[in-house]
């Protein structure tokens, strides 16, 4: 679920994942993406478990996607969003 707040300056992101065998919650997580304008970027930071982390997010060429990603050790992340004709967040 995806939602902007405070008149669209904060987009809010919230993401449940869960096991395929039992349907079961496995991941909770909640992103926050902001404009900096100090440096002209988007960030995002993401909460999960009692831990946080920041990235830097990319507005992509299309003007209705958005792209991030982390690393954690060896571990490396990369997401896409994108809001369709009906301004729904896939």
């Amino acid at each position: 679920m995806a939602q902007f707040k405070l008149d669209g300056l904060v987009l809010m992101i919230e993401g449940i994942g869960r096991t395929k065998s039992d349907n079961k919650v496995a991941i909770q997580a909640l992103g926050l993406i902001t404009f900096d304008d100090a440096t002209g970027s988007y960030r995002g930071r993401g909460y999960n478990d009692g831990r946080w982390l920041e990235a830097e997010v990319k507005l992509l060429e299309d003007g209705k996607s958005l792209s991030w990603g982390f690393s954690l050790g060896e571990i490396r992340t990369s997401s896409v969003m994108h809001i369709n004709a009906k301004g729904e967040w896939t």
